[in-house]
């Protein structure tokens, strides 16, 4: 366990710091800093990046992050985490199967991304499901965070998610029972936490601190710090009812938004509305917003809990007395905007539920080997000094000298070799995980199988030609004539069929998009070729047993080249270049079928 760490929240509006240190009988809070960025309308990422740099500078030039450990967030929220249920399965198996389920619901390649995932804690029982949770965020996004940080000489240990971070303090800080409700809003990100047992389901909600800022703004034609003032300034009064009745609507868009959110996670899950979540914790600077803990109470019917102390960490004395620059105590103050930071601090003392860390697995290693090779170059020099020491031995002292060389070499060999494997296994990981993706399309293989099956017992697809007395169409012949008109307009043709595998928008499950060009003689009401009718046989014969089969959603066949029929299965320019075609020939309506079928099926 680290004796001192720092937690990071460097955010898109300011930077939180603080220290935890965890002494024999307590866990201390020996530091904090609160850094805000200035506001500007419209700031680009390469400004945001400076702005950023600028408060670490100036964080460093005030502490000393001396050896302890550092855990940050990311200033991003484009993050995948997901729960699931592993079936029974051998120890031995279980990273394989993770790793299979990671690749079916991350919607990246995993060669792109940095992905860990850890068990929920409960216990399982022998033959019982196994909860696991999968995070997962691109690495690139990783990259730059963390060669940000080392440009201003921050070298990050663990990198962990906003909401887990703050999740992570509230579970070790508070006792709030089994099942409820985090919000934290900040600025310019809203985090909705649901904790349900010992899993829990995060969604990042469109409105943000600012956008109430915004509208006081606009409604009383002020600057944004003064709109910021009236926002967390004003608690009752006159003034505190005109700007309440000004935000009203945009805190009325924010429960909406939560209703929905929790609704949704309640459709999901096995218990549907058994689900009770009755307390909701407030977090985040504009938690603090007139009337706001009062509103989210009544039309949530959630109990309202906000971060108003800490409960199992104990302030330094030089924490307690630290001020602002108006005189307010600075803990206290933004005691709500320090989740996160104490949580990512919780996490790096291994006091924490959750314990991802989203740093690069190259880079660990890196750091591991660039640990051993100060003990290396430390053992080289002792060797030395101890042949110099028995250059003026005997013989007998010169062989022994010899001996300790030789085994001073192989230790250096043995260093160097060391690196190379490092190198050479990371090349296999590499290679082993592109593997992984191409084995991967063997997933959609049953699906293959199954639509094949359902297409060959279609008995509009498989009908035997009409039985005809001399085994060929007597044009004279009123029987063989009407035996080969009712075979052609109960039967369908297929014509082409493609598929292509993707994502489904909105819920980001993969699916695989089939879709199938038929065609069949256009069937007459009231001597009249009809659309509808054609449409309608398409559908009953050919979608609805598909839909059956693979339990996705129907879509109507599309009609292919208008409303009127096309003179036959053949284009018009291939019936040009054939002669001698009948002139009353049958005509045909075509359609496009699609169906989205879902891969986890």
């Amino acid at each position: 366990m680290a004796k001192g760490v720092w937690g990071l929240d460097v955010s898109r509006s300011s930077l939180k710091a603080v220290r935890l240190q965890s002494g024999k009988e307590n866990l201390e809070l020996t530091d904090l800093e609160i850094i805000e960025y200035p506001f500007v309308l419209g700031r680009d990422e390469a400004a945001l990046e400076q702005e950023i740099k600028n408060a670490l500078a100036a964080f460093l030039s005030r502490h000393k992050l001396r050896r302890d450990l550092v855990v940050a967030s990311l200033p991003v929220h484009s993050t995948f985490n997901r729960f699931i249920k592993l079936p029974p399965v051998a120890p031995d198996r279980l990273k394989e199967i993770i790793q299979f389920e990671a690749q079916q619901h991350i919607p990246f390649p995993l060669n792109e991304v940095i992905w860990r995932y850890q068990s929920s804690g409960k216990p399982v029982q022998p033959g019982e499901e196994m909860d696991v949770g999968i995070f997962a965020i691109k690495k690139e996004l990783v990259d730059q965070f963390s060669s940000l940080l080392a440009s201003v000489g921050v070298n990050v240990d663990i990198v962990q998610f906003n909401p887990v971070a703050l999740y992570n303090f509230v579970m070790f800080d508070y006792d709030l029972g089994r099942n409820f409700i985090i919000l934290d809003i900040g600025a310019n990100n809203t985090d909705l936490i649901l904790v349900d047992e010992e899993r829990f389901w995060i969604r990042n909600i469109p409105i943000v601190g600012n956008d109430i800022t915004k509208t006081i703004q606009q409604k009383f034609d002020i600057s944004f710090s003064e709109a910021e003032q009236k926002k967390t300034g004003v608690s009752e009064g006159p003034e505190a009812g005109k700007i309440f009745n000004v935000i009203q609507n945009v805190l009325k868009d924010l429960t909406s938004e939560i209703h929905r959110s929790i609704g949704y996670y309640k459709s999901l899950s096995p218990l549907g509305t058994a689900i009770d979540f009755n307390k909701i914790i407030l977090a985040g600077n504009a938690s603090k917003t007139v009337y706001f803990e009062e509103f989210l109470s009544q039309r949530l019917q959630l109990e309202p809990l906000k971060i108003t102390r800490l409960n199992k960490i104990e302030p330094a004395a030089s924490v307690k007395d630290a001020c602002l620059p108006d005189g307010r105590p600075l803990l206290q103050t933004h005691l709500a905007s320090f989740g996160v930071a104490l949580g990512l601090a919780l996490q790096g003392l291994e006091l924490t539920p959750n314990r991802v860390n989203l740093v690069a697995e190259k880079v660990i290693r890196q750091r591991e080997i660039s640990k051993k090779k100060p003990w290396v170059a430390a053992l080289a020099v002792v060797l030395a000094l101890i042949l110099a020491a028995l250059h003026f031995s005997g013989k007998k002292e010169l062989k022994i000298l010899e001996e300790i060389n030789n085994e001073a070499q192989a230790v250096l060999k043995n260093a160097k070799q060391v690196e190379i494997n490092w190198d050479e296994e990371r090349k296999i990981d590499e290679l082993r995980n592109r593997l992984k993706e191409i084995s991967g399309f063997e997933s959609d293989r049953d699906v293959w199988i199954r639509l094949l099956n359902v297409l060959n017992n279609m008995e509009i697809l498989r009908n035997n030609a009409p039985a005809l007395a001399k085994g060929y169409v007597e044009n004279n012949n009123p029987d063989d004539l009407a035996a080969v008109q009712k075979f052609e307009q109960n039967k369908i043709w297929i014509l082409k069929l493609n598929a292509d595998k993707g994502i489904l928008a909105g819920i980001n499950k993969q699916v695989l998009t089939l879709t199938i060009i038929c065609a069949m003689v256009c069937q007459v009401k009231d001597n009249v070729p009809n659309l509808l009718v054609s449409q309608e046989f398409i559908k009953q014969k050919l979608v609805k047993p598909l839909v059956e089969e693979f339990k996705c959603e129907e879509h109507a066949p599309e009609p292919v080249g208008g409303m009127d029929p096309v003179p036959g299965l053949l284009t018009p320019e291939e019936e040009k270049s054939i002669s001698g075609l009948p002139e009353n020939k049958p005509k045909y309506y075509r359609f496009k079928v699609t169906l989205e079928i879902p891969l986890s099926q």
